[in-house]
């Protein structure tokens, strides 16, 4: 069986020097952890500290699909809900048939 190289890959590493390529997955790490960082404080009731977390790991470039979910659930916590449903909407965005997002979405605006 003859395994054939995937044409989209091979640009990719064409198009990207070791340098470049060693600072994206760098960043995309550092936002892995962000993330993970902003989860706990999330889950501990610290909503001011989680939502700033979740804003510099969205702002790196890298992070999670769920990123708008998790400062949404920091703005609701905080009263903020028209900034929570605005999250909703990014979720929606990606997702149109995201029921969780669409749901929340409306109880936001409620």
């Amino acid at each position: 069986m003859t395994q054939t190289a995937h044409p989209r890959t091979d640009e990719t590493r064409e198009a990207l020097s070791n340098g470049e390529l060693a600072r994206l997955i760098k960043a995309y790490f550092q936002a892995a952890e962000e993330v993970r960082r902003g989860i706990c404080l999330l889950n501990a009731g610290q909503y001011d500290e989680a939502a700033g977390v979740f804003a510099r790991a969205g702002g790196s470039g890298g992070g999670s699909k769920s990123l708008p979910s998790y400062l949404a659930a920091c703005l609701l916590a905080q009263g903020n809900h028209h900034a929570a449903a605005g999250q909703f909407e990014k979720v929606m965005e990606v997702d149109p048939k995201h029921s969780a997002a669409r749901i929340r979405h409306a109880f936001a605006l409620w």
